[in-house]
Order: structure tokens, then sequence, then C-alpha cells
């Protein structure tokens, strides 16, 4: 059985006093003793002890968007550096889809500048990236989407590229939201991609940073709480036969 290590919304980036779950809040421990970076690199050092020590294989590592903060360009170098300092996997091994605080918001979608810090500490380094729009096309493109292992096929999944979109109000007022969408030249992309590899018999893994649908009632008062083309890309998940989507939705207060 295949090994994965799923990671997502690691927030690299400078931090905030507010991330804090302790005493440091108020100044008085040292920033980087509880810092979010010095929190993963205990919890990653934990999980290589275990792999080691169990004699496991690691084979796949899926970080599933936001390695930074508010596009900080320290998070990417300090998830870099975490990579480089722990040794967990090849780039080959690992898959890093953007989230919507990795792409730059007040850049166009659709374009270079969107994507140009993401992959420069992603995709220049080795590791697994999905399509980015502006920069891969159905012609050429650099990104390698699909990982199949033994007894699974993972597939990465852009959803940022309409992150910070500008959208003029009734108003005339412009604001920028994150909306979530995968274009239709990725999903041809992926489609071709898909038909190289063997998938036949085997678990078949999408990785995106937005989830389908919203996961708390609150999260339903936002103007985009969910896929914009959520009925294509349910349609396309179906048709290629990944297992159906479970999402638990929760009515504490």
């Amino acid at each position: 059985m295949s090994v994965i290590l799923h990671l997502s919304d690691l927030h690299l980036g400078k931090d905030q006093p507010w991330e804090r779950a302790t005493d440091d809040k108020s100044g008085i421990v040292p920033q980087d003793e509880n810092s979010r970076l010095a929190v993963m690199r205990t919890a990653l050092s934990a999980v290589k002890q275990h792999i080691v020590t169990n004699e496991l294989d690691l084979d796949a590592v899926v970080v599933g968007g936001d390695i930074t903060t508010a596009h900080d360009e320290e998070g990417f170098k300090r998830f870099g550096a975490l990579l480089d300092e722990l040794k967990l996997a090849d780039p080959d091994q690992i898959i890093a889809v953007p989230g919507n605080h990795d792409v730059a918001r007040d850049s166009d979608p659709n374009t270079e500048a969107k994507y140009a810090q993401f992959l420069e500490h992603t995709r220049a380094a080795g590791i697994r990236t999905p399509f980015c729009d502006g920069v891969d096309t159905l012609e050429a493109a650099d990104a390698k989407p699909v990982m199949e292992l033994d007894d699974c096929v993972i597939v990465a999944v852009n959803s940022a590229n309409w992150c910070g979109v500008g959208v003029r109000s009734s108003s005339g007022t412009e604001h920028r939201y994150d909306a979530a969408r995968v274009s239709e030249s990725q999903l041809e992309y992926l489609t071709d991609q898909l038909r190289d590899h063997e998938t036949e018999g085997k678990v078949r893994i999408a990785a995106l940073h937005h989830h389908l649908l919203p996961v708390t009632e609150d999260e339903e008062t936002k103007p985009f709480e969910s896929f914009t083309n959520l009925a294509r890309l349910r349609a396309w998940i179906s048709h290629h036969r990944f297992p159906p989507c479970c999402t638990a939705i929760s009515t504490v207060r």
C-alpha cells in the first residue's frame, strides 16, 4: 500500500501574533519558539522518525496549497529550506498545488505574473505542479500533474487561477474575490495526461486547494463559497471515475 503524506495550509510566511496559540501572543516568548515553521519542523521530524523506525517507504508528499501567507516570498523560501533539511522525499515525489495565498492576488487570471513566485520555488526546484493557466498551454506545458503509484494515481488540479479576480459591483465599486474555478483548458490537458497513465484498478486522488462545497454554514455567506463551475468539475470527476467526494457540514454553533 502506498504511503502518502498530505500537507495543506502551511502558511509559512511571516508570523502574525494572532496565529499563535500560547503565551507568545503577548511577546514574552521569542518569535521563533512557537512559530508555524518551528511547529512544522517538529511535526515533520516526528513523521520522518516514524517512517524510519517502522521501515516504511514514503511514496509521495502532496501539498494542498497555501504554502505561504499573502504571497510572501519568505514562506516559499522557508518551505524549500524545510524540505532540504528533512529530506522527506525527492522533488519528483512531491506534488504542490497553489492556494489563494500562493498566487499574486493583484495579477489578472491567465498570466505568468500570477504564478511566477509559486513556480520559482516549486516547479523550478523539480516539484510536480499542476497546469497553470497563462504559463502552460495545451501545446506547450511544463506541468507534471499526474503521479502514478503502484495502487493509486494522484492528479494535481489548479483551482487558484481566479483568486483575487476583480468584480465590479452594481454601485461601480470593484472588489477582489477568491473565486475557485478550473478552466476548460486545464481539464482538457488533464484528460490528455491521464490517457498516458495506467489507471485501471487504481484509486484516483484529485489534489486541489479549494473545497467543492461550503464546509460550514457560515461559508455560505461568501460571494464565492464554492466552485463557480462546480457542475462542470463534478462531471469531469465523475467521468474519470474518481471516488465520490464526502463533505461534512457542521451545524455546531
